[in-house]
């Protein structure tokens, strides 16, 4: 069905639905393990005229196929890809959320990478934006991210108040996974 719902977006001329079509069809890949499938998909869409004429399906694809590359172990190609998603959409105000999804993924690359600088950096810019937009969702992400990377560098009263927000933040929006995610890291610090 996947594969059907990107056929039609492709055969009517619709790059969004494109973009998004080939997300979850790359998705779909991903969970039975079919890891190069998944990078074909992404890659194909992302390399579509129709689709790099706009910032943000562009952006999104390119994002997604980094997001695809970290959860691959891929981690080095994962920055590189992750980098030019959030360059993509640097400029282009309607492509926010795509640099944000952008960013919250090369934060993530950068921490399993080891780079925590550069992971914090990632992540304060997200944390910025959605405190400044009062997008919860990837606002309450990226504190128990950043929560996660204060406990990885041995600042656990820092991870510790991240986390204290994040869940407040997921409890008040009724964002059940997340604030399960950062009730980890809260036990985490506990441990």
């Amino acid at each position: 069905h996947q594969r059907s719902a990107l056929e039609l977006a492709a055969r009517i001329g619709d790059a969004n639905a494109r973009v998004h079509s080939a997300y979850n069809f790359s998705l779909t890949l991903r969970d039975l393990g079919r890891w190069d499938d998944a990078t074909d998909v992404l890659e194909q869409v992302s390399a579509d005229d129709a689709i790099a004429r706009d910032v943000l399906l562009s952006a999104q694809a390119v994002s997604a196929l980094g997001e695809i590359f970290l959860l691959r172990d891929r981690v080095d190609k994962a920055v590189d890809v992750l980098r030019r998603a959030v360059e993509m959409s640097h400029d282009a105000p309607l492509a926010a959320p795509a640099r944000l999804d952008a960013l919250l993924n090369l934060g993530r690359a950068q921490h399993r990478r080891g780079d925590h600088a550069a992971a914090s950096e990632a992540y304060l810019l997200v944390g910025r934006d959605t405190t400044s937009s009062g997008e919860p969702v990837t606002g309450a992400e990226v504190r128990y991210r950043l929560a996660e990377l204060l406990l990885d560098t041995g600042d656990a009263d820092g991870a510790r108040d991240w986390c204290r927000q994040s869940r407040t933040l997921a409890r008040d929006h009724g964002l059940r996974t997340t604030e399960a995610m950062a009730l980890r890291v809260a036990g985490m610090l506990s441990a």
